[in-house]
């Protein structure tokens, strides 16, 4: 072939002549920078190259470095690009700061490395391409598609400070690509789809400082990737999605002073991947979207709190890690970052396995006393779920009895309001609106038409009919109760588990309200006891005249009564008299101080408020003041003490059997 262009004829020469002063550094220099678009001197026809890299018929014997050109157009009037295609080239091609007219076509080729550093191009086709050493495109500027789909670089994909803009479509397409170095994206620019689905790297994935821009769609798609490194995204702008689905990453997962913005969907999508070593979230990085760890699993988590996305904006059903690292390790704080899921009050299904695997790590780390707090944040967020179901049905069941026995064409407007707001609740309400739409039934919602005007006609008579059964309105106003209260009831009851025992994950919490509750009957039967609202809890002594003297004022008249029967034995084995006589409690003197003053009275036991409230407190306990001692019936303060008696005592029972319950794990809801 012979050269036509000056740049041709020059190369030529050099490679016939093989003096090294033609070349520097073993790269024939046809212009130090790149050239410009219709500059003939610099102009080298993609047929010429193509002759020379693939050793044509008559070419001249490439250098050892193979052959490396910088500075020429790469172009020919009226003729296809650079094609190599399935062509084998036994040494390195390197075509620096060159610029190509038309895409270079590499697929199936076979070389040892490649060389377009700061070339211009409008797009490269390296499919199933055979590289045994490295591709370098690094300050390099693709117009187009850089496609690399299921090539096999033995070296590294060295794409640092390349621009690839192909906007709104693939830009950088690596599909299936093996390499078995580390792929560089550092300081990248590409608008538009760098994918890398189904890839193996043998080192890192390096992305950072790179710029990723490709709004409401994937920025950077690297579902079912392999890479043998680590994963960097340092100081990364990306606006899209970044997806790692189902990634297995033999070292970290690195994310620092990075920002990923798609709002309303997932950012950074990490579902079902494997990462070996740590999740490095920190160092201001900015999520404006979902985070999505669904299924994902990591050697550690390393976060902080600055970093985390907004409420509802994170994911983390069957997330496992096996130990946080770094700030964030509190029980408030781990809380709260368990409560920026989708849950309950957006509207979705309730999982407790984040808070299960969260205080098993915490558990696990040395801190049981904040892993039972996210615990006990676990069963608060599933009842409240459960309450709210609850909600939906009894919702359901009045919008149910509102259609069902309203007459037409009342009850038409009713079912097309219920269909309006079942329309209009939010997508991300989805899973209750569902329920509801459910319970109610789509028959119930159904619009009249002008058709079905003898329908309307037959519903109504039947309605009127069963409307003088009274039928179906008491059934429905039984099921709508029924529902009312048993969502009552379960309010009550997860409030008392919650408070008292802690859902069975603080029992120990029983321990304080019973100490709360001894000593607050305590003070109440204290101060009955200084009100003189205490008696003897015996129907014999009450009777005897030791006592009934001592419950009147000294020298006030009164009259012992006769026993029920003679026989009974009384107090002092004397029997009452139905004599006169006169009282014997001083001024301010207490009925209980009296009766202990006579000699008959001085042996009985004293009241002890503390040892009467503990008494009557724990139902397993007999200190023996409950027999001696209750309040009296007579006074004022004795009813009083009386009525907080009985709820003393079935606060106790209550408190006992929730304790019992909660250390032996029957509450928890696993």
């Amino acid at each position: 072939m012979q050269p036509t262009t000056p740049a041709e004829r020059r190369l030529l020469a050099a490679l016939t002549r093989a003096d090294p002063a033609d070349f520097t550094e073993g790269t024939f220099i046809v212009s130090p920078k790149l050239p410009g678009e219709d500059d003939e001197t610099l102009r080298l026809r993609p047929c010429f190259v193509q002759w020379l890299a693939t050793a044509g018929p008559g070419a001249p014997r490439l250098p050892p470095t193979g052959l490396l050109v910088r500075g020429a157009l790469i172009h020919q009037p009226g003729a296809p690009g650079l094609s190599l295609e399935g062509c084998t080239l036994a040494q390195d091609l390197g075509l620096v700061a060159c610029r190509f007219r038309a895409a270079p076509v590499l697929r199936g080729a076979r070389l040892r490395s490649l060389f377009l550093n700061a070339s211009h191009l409008p797009g490269i086709v390296g499919d199933r391409l055979r590289a045994e050493g490295s591709v370098f495109l690094r300050n390099a500027t693709v117009e187009g598609e850089a496609r690399f789909l299921g090539a096999r670089i033995g070296g590294s994909l060295d794409c640092s400070d390349a621009k690839i803009r192909r906007s709104d479509a693939k830009a950088l397409s690596a599909d299936g690509v093996q390499v078995e170095g580390d792929v560089f994206l550092r300081n990248a620019t590409v608008e538009g789809e760098a994918r890398f689905p189904g890839a193996r790297i043998g080192g890192d994935l390096d992305c950072t400082d790179a710029k990723l821009r490709r709004p409401d769609a994937f920025a950077l798609n690297a579902d079912g990737v392999q890479v043998e490194g680590s994963v960097f995204l340092g100081n990364a702008t990306v606006e899209g999605e970044v997806c790692f689905v189902g990634a297995r990453i033999g070292g970290a997962f690195g994310v620092e002073r990075s920002s990923f913005v798609r709002p309303g969907n997932d950012a950074l999508a990490l579902h079902n991947a494997i990462v070996k070593g740590g999740l490095f979230l920190r160092q201001d990085t900015r999520v404006d979207g979902r985070l999505g760890l669904s299924g994902a699993s990591v050697g550690s988590l390393a976060d902080e709190p600055a970093c985390w996305p907004a409420p509802g904006n994170l994911d983390l059903a069957r997330f496992d890690y096996g130990a946080f690292l770094g700030k964030g390790v509190s029980a408030a704080e781990r809380i709260r970052w368990l409560g920026l899921q989708q849950d309950v009050k957006r509207g979705f299904d309730f999982s407790p396995q984040p808070w299960e695997q969260c205080a098993k790590v915490l558990r696990e780390m040395g801190h049981a006393s904040d892993a039972r707090a996210v615990l006990v944040d676990k069963e608060q967020q599933l009842r409240a779920h459960r309450r709210q179901e609850r909600r939906i049905d009894l919702a359901a069941a009045r919008l149910r009895r509102r259609i069902d026995t309203a007459r037409p064409p009342r009850s038409d407007r009713i079912a097309a309001q219920a269909r309006i707001f079942l329309a209009s609740l939010h997508t991300e309400q989805r899973y209750f609106a569902d329920r509801l739409r459910d319970a109610v039934t789509p028959e119930r919602l159904q619009f009249p038409t002008l058709t079905g005007a003898i329908q309307r006609e037959e519903r109504h008579a039947a309605t009127q009919a069963a409307r003088q059964a009274h039928l179906p309105w008491l059934g429905a106003r039984s099921r709508t109760a029924g529902l009312w209260w048993s969502l009552l009831g379960r309010r009550v009851w997860d409030h008392v588990l919650g408070i008292a025992v802690g859902y069975g994950y603080q029992p120990q919490r029983a321990l304080f309200w019973a100490l709360g509750f001894w000593l607050t009957g305590a003070l109440v039967f204290a101060m009955v006891d200084g009100r003189d609202g205490m008696m003897p809890n015996n129907a014999f002594i009450i009777r005897a005249p030791e006592w009934v003297r001592c419950t009147h004022p000294a020298g006030q008249p009164i009259e012992l009564s006769q026993p029920a029967r003679l026989s009974e034995p009384v107090f002092g084995g004397r029997p009452a008299t139905g004599v006169l006589t006169t009282g014997l409690q001083r001024p301010g003197e207490r009925s209980v101080d009296c009766f202990h003053r006579q000699p008959e009275g001085a042996d009985y036991p004293y009241f002890e408020p503390l040892s009467y409230a503990a008494d009557t407190f724990l139902p397993i306990v007999d200190l023996h003041q409950q027999e001696y001692w209750t309040p009296n019936r007579d006074t004022w303060e004795g009813w009083t003490g009386r009525g907080y008696l009985w709820l003393h005592i079935l606060l106790g029972w209550a408190l006992s059997l929730l304790a019992v319950a909660g250390f032996s794990g029957i509450v928890k809801s696993d």
